[in-house]
């Protein structure tokens, strides 16, 4: 978690991650990076990913993934899946945090603590947004409740 935030901090925060990251994101590396999911090579990251995010395979099909890509569109048992009025049916499995908007107010987003005025790095545009909602959402492979 400690690396993840420096990391974060490095790319979002100087000049040369800036640099480096304008480069990850272009459409080109994009594309590669997927190419390289699909790709039996991209196994190996499988159950690297399942013991850091803790998921529970007992609710999917048991099978062997031929790739992450593979893996990270894994099916449920459908019987393991109670489904009533209080059920909410969502594509994939995520967390929805939404936090009122103040000057004061703390925000974690991806292992990083923000405040309104250095997420938006503009203290004019976070005048704007005060008594606002903010939502973020991030990908979580274990049930919601």
């Amino acid at each position: 978690m400690k690396n993840e935030t420096l990391t974060i901090r490095f790319l979002y925060g100087t000049k040369a991650g800036r640099s480096i990251l304008k480069l990850l994101v272009h459409p080109s590396i994009s594309k590669l990076g997927g190419k390289v999911l699909e790709t039996s090579l991209s196994r190996w990251i499988v159950p690297r990913f399942v013991k850091k995010h803790q998921i529970d395979l007992s609710e999917y099909e048991q099978r062997k993934y031929i790739s992450f890509n593979d893996f990270f569109t894994r099916k449920r048992i459908k019987n393991v899946m109670k489904l009533d009025a209080k059920t909410l049916m969502s594509p994939c499995d995520g967390h929805l945090s939404v936090y009122s908007i103040d000057g004061n107010q703390n925000y974690h987003i991806k292992n990083v603590e923000y405040n309104i005025q250095t997420l938006l790095q503009d203290s004019e545009l976070s005048k704007k947004y005060m008594g606002g909602l903010m939502s973020y959402f991030s990908f979580n492979t274990s049930r919601l409740s």
